[in-house]
């Protein structure tokens, strides 16, 4: 199992999107290569398992949402074949929905998936949770943060924008993930 570099510092533990984003498919290749070659029904079962916790970290990592938010868009698109589907937010009480935007290469694995559709979505989230702490070595929630530094970073998204698609009530937590991540690095160059 490849491990992710983490540094010892930073709210979002130090994930980078790239380098999370290669682990996972390269772990979803591994596993679609396992379903072709192995016959054994103990292998099969547990690679397409596998792939259903990859597909649901990967969906997470691409939309900087909560991992429990991932499982149900998931589920959504199994039952309905809808690669846009709205969650609610559930850390928000007003009622708040928002778009969830299914990865094109979780799709080509629908062939693999199909038999999860009516999973709880609960106990996914619970096993999709257990699965990256063990596996991966990783926190879920790490992945939003990973996501939300990488819009702000690298692709200059203005907070207003990262906060509207991550869910985010509050324009001040956008702020303080990037601006502490940012003041740190910048201590660090000073000091000598």
């Amino acid at each position: 199992m490849a491990k992710i570099v983490v540094t010892p510092y930073g709210w979002d533990m130090g994930l980078n999107f790239k380098e999370v984003e290669e682990l996972l498919l390269r772990e979803i290749d591994k596993h679609v290569t396992t379903l072709s070659t192995r016959r054994s029904k103990y292998f099969t079962n547990l690679a397409k398992k596998r792939l259903l916790y990859l597909s649901v970290l990967l969906t997470q990592l691409y939309n900087g949402c909560r991992v429990s938010e991932a499982c149900e868009a998931i589920l959504k698109w199994l039952r309905s074949g809808d690669r846009e589907v709205k969650v609610k937010v559930r850390k928000r009480r007003d009622g708040y929905e928002r778009l969830i935007v299914i990865p094109s290469r979780v799709i080509v694995l629908r062939q693999y998936l199909e038999e999860f559709k009516d999973v709880n979505v609960d106990e996914l989230t619970l096993r999709v949770k257990v699965f990256a702490s063990r596996t991966l070595k990783i926190n879920t929630h790490a992945l939003r943060y990973a996501w939300i530094t990488y819009m702000a970073r690298e692709l200059k998204e203005p907070a207003q924008i990262i906060a509207k698609i991550s869910g985010h009530k509050k324009l001040d937590y956008i702020l303080h993930y990037v601006e502490k991540k940012e003041a740190e690095e910048i201590l660090r160059k000073i000091v000598k």
